[in-house]
């Protein structure tokens, strides 16, 4: 009989090679007849046939097809560990060949009261345009890094795979040179095409021997899934965070949950006292902010029956609405503490740091700080905020005008603390859920 592992795992698989098959479609499309595009739309009829794929199990096998449509879901959900497949590696470390394969998370943190505070995960790093001029060396921080890392382990080439590489292209050519070590970018070929560097865009069946692997973002795999989901990424961090806290003295989890939740503890006047949020987007969709200071004033700010409700103020567009369906984006909202930023000149800041994870080292690429335009006013209002601007910090909110700038001296020494606590916590969670090495 057919265990509900071995049905997760055929589902993964049947995931691998329909992603690799519509890729390679879109990367034809580019190559041949010049159609390129700025995201990955091929990613909905590669969706649909998840699908199709999960409702002929379902009539053969019935409950033991869970999480229909969504095999990534029912892995991270399934209590054991699970080997990565070939076209999914993103976390793993080659012995007998010397060829590592890691994956990079961008973890925005909140700083106060002497904790970092990880508010949340990304599918993908910040290492943006408008970023790199805060930096005065040569190369981008990430790149010495990178060719420290990879010298110290004596890798031979470094694949370097991030959908935003034209912005840092020739800088790695140049670096790989100087270096003496072969870096070699690899960016989305549906976006970028290059006859030369996007071959090893899919992950090879076998890894090159002396050769690391460098996902400065996950692609589409179970890995995506475990750290950018908002609820997911919180359950694996407070788990690891709980078994050794004094390993982790210098961060601290917000407590997170998918119903309806005040921290009574946590009222003061100058700031929210929850944020929510829907667990599955990205790039600052889908969040609010309120003050209450019991359960019951917070579901009458929020036009809430029950405390499992989605919210009226993430009712979503026609389109929107289908797409979260087919993706599962839509369905669990989060209610997380509210952690207080660090205030410098009555403006609200907090950190992004870069953080390479791998089964040998985890360690930071970059870091740097991310400040609004807007004041931060001495009372907070009770109820939902209509202008959460000045309370949060990322693009959507903080636009164009947001400063971003290096670390000083003092803040750098706070955080040079907590970042190898950052590193470590995300190296642990990712062993305790794939199988890293071989």
């Amino acid at each position: 009989m057919t265990s509900k592992k071995e049905l997760i795992e055929s589902r993964i698989k049947f995931i691998a090679q329909s992603g690799r098959f519509f890729d390679k479609l879109t990367i034809g499309m580019r190559k041949n007849i010049g159609i390129g595009q700025k995201l990955s739309y091929q990613r909905i009829p590669d969706k649909l046939m998840h699908y199709m794929y999960d409702a002929g199990l379902k009539i053969k096998h019935g409950k033991k097809i869970d999480h229909f449509g969504n095999a990534f879901e029912s892995l991270i959900e399934f209590d054991e560990k699970f080997a990565q497949h070939p076209l999914h590696k993103g976390f793993y470390y080659d012995k007998n060949q010397h060829a590592l394969v890691g994956t990079a998370t961008g973890m925005d943190i909140n700083v106060s009261n002497g904790k970092h505070h990880i508010i949340e995960l990304n599918r993908s790093i910040g290492i943006l345009e408008k970023i790199r001029p805060i930096y005065s060396t040569k190369y981008g921080p990430e790149i010495y890094n990178i060719v420290n890392f990879a010298k110290k382990h004596q890798f031979r080439k470094v694949y370097v795979m991030y959908s935003r590489l034209h912005l840092y292209k020739k800088e790695f050519l140049d670096a790989s040179e100087e270096f003496g070590i072969e870096l070699i970018p690899v960016t989305y070929p549906w976006v970028e095409f290059d006859r030369k560097y996007h071959k090893h865009y899919f992950m090879p069946d076998k890894l090159e021997k002396d050769t690391l692997y460098m996902r400065l973002e996950p692609g589409y795999s179970p890995i995506m899934l475990y750290l950018s989901d908002k609820y997911i990424s919180y359950k694996w961090l407070i788990e690891e965070f709980t078994k050794n806290p004094e390993a982790y003295s210098n961060i601290n989890i917000p407590k997170t949950t998918n119903s309806l939740r005040i921290n009574k503890d946590n009222y003061s006047e100058k700031w929210p006292t929850t944020v929510i949020k829907l667990s599955g987007k990205m790039q600052g969709q889908a969040i609010a902010m309120l003050k209450a200071k019991t359960e019951e004033e917070a579901m009458k700010y929020l036009k809430l029956g029950n405390p499992y409700e989605v919210p009226p103020i993430f009712k979503a567009g026609f389109t929107e609405k289908i797409v979260d369906k087919l993706f599962g984006q839509d369905s669990t909202v989060i209610y997380q503490d509210f952690a207080p930023p660090a205030v410098k000149d009555n403006k609200a800041g907090r950190i992004r740091t870069n953080i390479f994870a791998n089964p040998l080292e985890s360690f930071a690429l970059s870091d740097y700080y991310m400040w609004t335009a807007f004041d931060t006013p001495d009372k907070c209002p009770n109820g939902l905020l209509t202008d959460p601007k000045p309370y949060i910090v990322n693009w959507a909110f903080s636009g164009k005008k947001a400063q971003f700038k290096e670390l000083t001296p003092e803040e750098r020494e706070l955080t040079d603390a907590a970042t190898p606590q950052l590193c470590k916590i995300v190296q642990n969670g990712l062993e305790e859920k794939f199988i890293s090495h071989g």
